[in-house]
């Protein structure tokens, strides 16, 4: 027997709760209950309603002790009723400059920065106390979980640890709604380099600089953002994150702020208390819950990424110097808190060797990846991957205060996307092959516009040895100047070492347009024709590789080039 309790919550607090009697319900069976009315009530603007129902050992049974909860789970009752609350003793509207390259407003005790040729949230001061230790980022990478290492390799060649930003427009400061300053930044965000991810997830990882972040393989993005500062230090971003490139897969998409230790207590009315990602949220309710990151301990054996929690509303960090709120002005978001950095958790082998607990890494995100279970199993499902080939809408509010509920703002108005503006490789018809191996390694996929996939040789028994060449079929005569030509990114097994490109109208008679050497590294190579050359088919030849005593060719991909 079980004794059952009824609670009802409005904004994560509870306001009623009851036993409740079922009477006889036998197996399989069914009782219906009606909403409680205190539900019912509190139903309003600002106001989100769940019930929750816990089943709890009546007595001990076995190993169960009387208490114990054997099964909950919680309603949310639907509400998209939100308010803007501002102070109504602060009509004085906030003041601004542009000086040295940094538009400064100040509103209330609040004085918030902008790096004009950055294109970034540089600085947030309240009552003279600064509360960024650096500025705000855009953020799409995570230190990866056992389930995450090999598209974390993926997401170090991206470069995407680390961003350089560069303003591409900033507008004119208004006057908006509710007495609010408000102007719009364009700004783009680059990775400051490929980086090398390496031995995460057998010893102690490390991260490896490798060169210039390629725009054509590794994707950028553009952040068009709406700022508005309030009389009473309010501050909202309202934005548009878009993804210029390739399409990849994404751990996630936001922004990053790093905050001192003196707000490390965090309260948040979403999903917890446990952390929870989009694919193992479901028995995380939303709910008002806490955490001290003063206390924080890492909870795997190996460091790995930690604290993520979703469908929030509202996040409070604290501390002795008083509280910063951010609360979403739409979708409820994703947010993370860790004392440590992404290269500090992959740098860790154990958790004793984290460093000593000093900051807050903070982000706040429109979507994260699901984590899947590819440790021993598969990863994600198709619903819970998130990639570059979309824009991503993240609106939210910087509160000098704390942050109770989610808000409402003025719609954003936002500059079109300009036309044309994605780079990155096409995606051609393969006209023949000499070898392939089949199944994920297809001689198509070197002309597939994807440089995760590859064409490799047959290997194995009966694997035949050079040449090894494919053809593509661009369907209409081109005009190329050369080749890009991407080498397989995971390890070098099948790097081209000589290589012949050829050119035909007809696949029948080819034309050699050139003939080389390729480096021994898996870096993008840009093969310049002496003159511009037409061709609907093209066959590239592997005539040998840089794989010893082997008969193996592979490439991610070979694309086309062409004239202006």
């Amino acid at each position: 027997m079980y004794d059952v309790a009824e609670t009802v919550l409005v904004n994560g607090r509870e306001v009623s709760s009851r036993r409740i009697d079922l009477g006889s319900v036998g197996p399989r069976g069914e009782k219906t209950l009606p909403i409680p009315e205190a539900a019912l009530a509190a139903v309003g603007p600002g106001k989100s309603v769940s019930v929750r129902y816990s089943f709890a050992c009546r007595e001990k049974d076995g190993f169960l002790e009387k208490g114990y909860v054997i099964a909950d789970d919680q309603i949310d009752l639907k509400n998209d009723a939100r308010s803007m609350p501002l102070a109504a003793a602060v009509a004085k509207q906030a003041s601004h400059s542009d000086k040295d390259g940094m538009r400064v407003f100040s509103a209330n005790g609040v004085e918030v920065a902008f790096d004009l040729k950055a294109g970034v949230l540089a600085s947030y001061k309240v009552n003279g106390e600064e509360r960024l230790l650096k500025p705000m980022t855009l953020d799409a990478y995570r230190a990866p979980s056992s389930n995450e290492v090999r598209p974390a390799e993926g997401w170090s060649r991206n470069g995407w640890r680390e961003f350089k930003s560069a303003a591409q427009s900033v507008g004119e400061v208004a006057s908006g709604k509710d007495n609010a300053l408000e102007f719009t930044m364009e700004t783009e965000f680059v990775g400051a380099a490929r980086e090398d991810l390496v031995g995460y997830g057998r010893t102690g990882g490390s991260i490896s600089a490798k060169g210039e972040v390629k725009k054509l393989i590794s994707p950028t993005f553009k952040a068009v953002q709406q700022w508005r500062v309030y009389p009473d230090g309010t501050l909202t971003c309202q934005s548009e994150i878009r993804p210029q490139g390739v399409k990849r897969e994404l751990p996630r998409i936001g922004y990053r702020m790093t905050l001192p230790l003196d707000f490390a207590k965090v309260e948040w009315f979403g999903r917890g208390p446990f952390e929870n990602y989009r694919d193992r949220k479901s028995g995380a309710f939303r709910g008002l819950w806490g955490m001290d990151l003063t206390k924080f301990v890492m909870p795997y054996a190996r460091p790995e990424d930690a604290n993520n929690y979703e469908d929030t509303d509202a996040v409070t960090l604290s501390g002795p110097k008083g509280s910063m709120g951010f609360a979403t002005l739409g979708a409820p978001v994703a947010f993370a808190a860790l004392p440590y950095s992404p290269a500090e958790i992959i740098a860790a082998s154990h958790p004793p060797e984290l460093p000593a607990i000093t900051k807050v890494e903070f982000g706040i995100f429109a979507e994260t990846r699901g984590l899947g279970g590819a440790s021993c199993g598969p990863g994600p499902l198709k619903r819970d991957i998130i990639y570059t080939d979309r824009n991503y809408r993240l609106d939210f509010a910087i509160l000098p205060r704390r942050a109770e509920t989610a808000l409402s703002a003025p719609p954003a108005e936002f500059p079109p996307q300009a036309q044309g503006c994605s780079i990155g490789f096409e995606k051609w018809k393969v006209h023949s092959f000499s070898s392939e191996q089949g199944g994920q390694e297809c001689a198509a996929y070197a002309f597939d516009g994807n440089p995760d996939t590859i064409w490799h040789s047959k290997w194995g028994l009966g694997e035949p040895n050079f040449p090894h060449f494919v053809a593509c079929d661009y369907g209409k005569v081109l005009t190329l100047t050369g080749l890009a030509v991407f080498p397989r990114q995971d390890i070098s097994n099948g790097r081209v070492r000589k290589y012949r490109v050829e050119l035909s109208d007809d696949a029948k008679e080819w034309k050699t347009v050139l003939e080389g050497d390729l480096p021994n590294n898996s870096e993008l190579s840009e093969l310049a024709f002496k003159s511009p050359e037409k061709g609907r088919y093209m066959r590239f030849t592997a005539l040998s590789s840089w794989t010893r005593g082997k008969p193996w060719a592979s490439m991610a991909e070979i694309q086309p080039v062409l004239a202006e």
